[in-house]
């Protein structure tokens, strides 16, 4: 067995979760194969790993935008809720000095 042969082996070995006497009994063309045949399987799962974070941050990205238009209409709400108090409060002191007769002027009638 080569230097090569059996670095080889060693990966294998580690990579498929095996001894490397185990691997090291195979020969260099089923070495490489198997490399080969790993190399693709991982690179498969590299793919699908890669579109699924993609697809994450696809999702993340959307969410974030639903979110800050839920900012701006929640900040939107506040201001209109601002403006119905000032009107509210305003009509309420209109209704207290309406209410006021002219000796008691801090008594609602």
């Amino acid at each position: 067995m080569t230097e090569s042969t059996e670095s080889t082996a060693v990966i294998l070995a580690s990579v498929l979760k095996l001894s490397p006497d185990a691997v090291a009994n195979v020969s260099e063309r089923e070495q490489l194969s198997i490399a080969m045949e790993s190399l693709l399987m991982f690179t498969e799962q590299a793919k699908r790993a890669q579109e699924l974070a993609d697809k994450a941050q696809d999702q993340t990205d959307a969410a974030l935008l639903e979110l800050e238009e839920c900012r701006r209409q929640i900040r939107k709400l506040f201001d209109a809720c601002q403006k119905w108090e000032a009107i509210a409060n305003d009509l309420l002191a209109q209704l207290v000095m309406a209410a006021q007769s002219p000796g008691q002027p801090d008594r609602i009638h």
